[in-house]
C-alpha cells in the first residue's frame, strides 16, 4: 500500500493501525468486565493478516508503501478491514484519506497436469477430452470446459440450449477420497417446455439438501485415483422440479485407465 505526505522536509515515521486489531483491544476490556458480571462475552474479530506497526518515509520522499503479510491468510477467503494513519499530513494515495478500507484475497496458482477426459451421462454420449489444471501445493483441481456448446446442444431436446455454461469447475480430493466440487454445474441447457429460465444445473449433494450424506460419499475418488467419481444432482431452477441423481467422471491425465471400456462395464 502506498501512502504520500505534503512535506519532505524531515524523515518521518508514522503508527499503522487496524480497525479490527483497535476494536478488539476495546472488545477484551469488554469482555474482562462482562465475566465480571457472568455475562456472554463478544466475539474478538479474526485477525488473518499481519500489519507492519508503522512505514516511514525520509527526508526528500513525499511517499512510501507498506507491506501487508498475507501469509496465514487461507487461500480463496476474502478478509476485509481499515487501516487508519494517524498523521494527518499523510494520506492513502488511493484513497486520499487518513482512513481506508482495504480487501484482501490470496488466489490459488493453477499448474497444467495435462488432458484428461470427462464424461456426464447426464448429458453426453460418450467422454470429452477436458484440460485438467492443478492448485499448486493442494489437492485441488480444476477442469475446464466441462460442457461445450456443441455437446450440450447435442444432448439435449431441440431448443433446449440457452449458453451461459461455466467455464470450468474446481473440486477438492480430501484425505479420505472423497471429492467435493464448488458452486453450480451450469450446463447451458434450459428446460424450454417449463420457460426459458428453467436452467438445467448441477448441485453437490450437500449443497442440495444436508440430508444427503449417502450421496455425497459416492462422490470420491476411484481406481487408486486415476478416477474421479461425481454424483450429480440435476435441478431445474425457478421451478419445483428436478431430474433426480445422475453419475459423471473424470479420467485424470495420469490415468492408464481405458476410460472408454471401463465405463462399459
Amino acid at each position: 500500500i502506498t501512502i504520500t505526505r505534503n512535506s519532505c522536509n524531515n524523515d518521518l515515521t508514522v503508527p499503522i493501525l487496524s480497525w479490527k486489531e483497535e476494536e478488539n483491544k476495546r472488545i477484551a476490556a469488554e469482555n474482562i468486565k462482562l465475566k465480571a458480571e457472568g455475562k456472554d462475552t463478544i466475539p474478538l474479530y479474526e485477525i488473518l493478516v499481519n500489519y507492519p506497526e508503522s512505514a516511514t518515509f525520509t527526508a526528500g520522499e513525499y511517499s512510501t508503501s507498506f507491506i501487508i503479510d498475507v501469509s496465514i491468510l487461507p487461500v480463496g477467503k476474502v478478509f476485509t478491514d481499515e487501516l487508519m494513519i494517524v498523521d494527518t499530513t499523510v494520506t492513502n494515495v488511493n484513497v486520499s484519506n487518513t482512513r481506508s478500507k482495504i480487501t484482501l484475497q490470496k488466489v490459488y496458482t493453477w499448474v497444467p497436469i495435462g488432458t484428461g477426459q470427462y464424461m456426464d451421462f447426464f448429458f453426453m454420449g460418450a467422454p470429452i477430452d477436458v484440460e485438467i489444471l492443478k492448485a499448486d501445493g493442494f489437492n485441488r483441481y480444476r477442469v475446464m470446459n466441462p460442457y461445450p456448446k456443441d455437446v450440450i446442444s447435442a444432448g439435449v431436446p431441440a431448443g433446449w440450449y440457452a449458453g451461459g455454461q461455466i467455464s470450468y469447475f474446481d473440486f477438492n480430493i480430501n484425505e479420505d477420497g472423497t471429492i467435493r466440487w464448488d458452486g453450480e454445474l451450469k450446463s447451458g441447457a434450459v428446460n424450454a417446455s417449463i420457460g426459458d429460465n428453467a436452467y438445467i444445473w448441477g448441485y453437490y449433494p450437500l449443497d442440495y439438501h444436508s440430508s444427503q450424506t449417502k450421496e455425497a460419499a459416492l462422490c470420491k475418488t476411484l481406481e487408486d485415483g486415476q478416477i474421479i467419481q461425481m454424483y450429480i444432482a440435476w435441478l431445474i431452477e425457478n421451478s419445483t422440479s428436478w431430474y433426480g441423481y445422475n453419475a459423471a467422471y473424470i479420467n485424470m491425465p495420469n490415468s492408464t485407465i481405458d476410460f472408454d471400456a471401463w465405463l462399459a462395464e
